[in-house]
């Protein structure tokens, strides 16, 4: 597919092809309806590749993809055994947009060598072979599992697309998919199957962030998308199930959806949320104490005796996140792989943020 050149954006890059790939992928979204900000810079560093802005006006759109630009991968399959990104099968079945738009895409990845970098520096690489550094993560993310597959690599930056029928397909959406995460980014919005994103400087780095969502910690940013950050300010509870000294029992879980607020509920047995945000910005009065409080004196207990009880499941809720974390910092530093440098670093930064929690009381 050949396209006249209809925009450009500025780009910042050392690996042979970035440019290239950037320009065409630009062409080709603004030939099929897209709105690609002018003042957008697209930067690479080290074989990462981020956005950035010095002129972007906060609230501004900096990009708005239509449907027909986001690029579905979930129906095909990859050459596992080549050293770059290759598609096997499953392309003939997109139309000619898309097979541009993958191609490149593609391109755009094997020229920084992101397979290469998952192999080297993702904790889903890393425990692979390492089955502490691997049960030590579970224990706080159920979910994950060790992998090198192209999915896995291709999904680190992906976008779930939601269908009438509550279906999810992971998309490739060009361009947008480089913005970093931070916890203040601006959020994606799908608005009348267009897929954009505003402006929101959170810091004077001159990055244009997105927010991958507004409750992921240190630790799913590690082991999902492969990197360390000090930025949130909060930490998800690792599943947890305590028993409240006779008076049924408090079950922690880990929801992976966390767009509505935890929801507590109460039966016989005991109190169950589906996800315990332990948060700097909140009070551990608030998200954990009340709760289980609220939850005792409905099995009959005193105001005196449930408030001793709540506050010792508190203490014990923050000590197994605590004895957990340090299991996983442990079998991270053992590790001589990358990605166990990460975890490391997500496990620290989540100890800090439970210090910071429990001071707040």
């Amino acid at each position: 597919m050949t396209v006249a050149t209809r925009n450009r954006i500025h780009v910042e890059a050392n690996s042979p092809g970035v440019r290239e790939s950037i320009d065409e992928i630009v062409d080709v979204i603004v030939s099929a309806g897209a709105f690609v900000d002018p003042h957008l810079v697209v930067i690479e560093s080290d074989g990462h590749l981020m956005l950035g802005t010095t002129t972007g006006v906060s609230g501004q759109p900096f990009i708005a993809l239509p449907s027909s630009t986001l690029v579905p991968i979930d129906g095909l399959t990859w050459d596992e055994g080549a050293n770059t990104i290759v598609a096997t099968d499953g392309v003939d079945q997109l139309d000619e947009v898309h097979r541009t738009l993958l191609d490149a895409n593609l391109h755009l990845l094997n020229s920084v060598h992101k397979k290469s970098w998952f192999l080297a520096h993702h904790p889903k690489a890393a425990a692979i072979g390492d089955s502490d550094l691997c049960e030590a993560v579970q224990a706080i993310r159920p979910s994950f599992s060790p992998t090198t597959s192209i999915d896995a690599v291709l999904k680190t930056r992906t976008f779930g697309l939601r269908s009438t029928d509550k279906t999810r397909t992971s998309v490739i959406m060009p361009i947008l998919e480089l913005a970093d995460h931070h916890p203040q980014g601006s959020p994606y919005e799908l608005v009348d199957d267009v897929l954009s994103s505003r402006y929101r400087p959170v810091d004077d780095s001159g990055l244009t962030y997105v927010s991958y969502g507004p409750r992921r910690d240190a630790i799913d940013l590690a082991a999902q998308y492969g990197f360390a950050t000090d930025s949130p300010s909060f930490l998800v509870s690792a599943p947890i199930n305590l028993e409240l000294e006779g008076h049924g029992t408090l079950t922690i879980r880990r929801a992976l959806d966390r767009k509505a607020r935890p929801a507590w509920t109460f039966n016989a047995a005991g109190t169950t949320v589906d996800y315990l945000l332990l948060d700097t910005r909140v009070s551990l009065f608030d998200s954990l104490f009340l709760p289980v409080r609220t939850y005792v004196e409905s099995r009959g207990v005193g105001r005196n005796d449930a408030h001793s009880l709540a506050m010792r499941a508190c203490e014990t809720v923050i000590h197994m996140n605590r004895v957990l974390l340090a299991d996983l910092h442990r079998a991270a530093a053992r590790s001589t792989h990358g990605g166990g440098a990460t975890l490391a670093e997500a496990a620290v930064h989540q100890w800090e943020v439970l210090d910071a929690v429990e001071s707040l009381g």
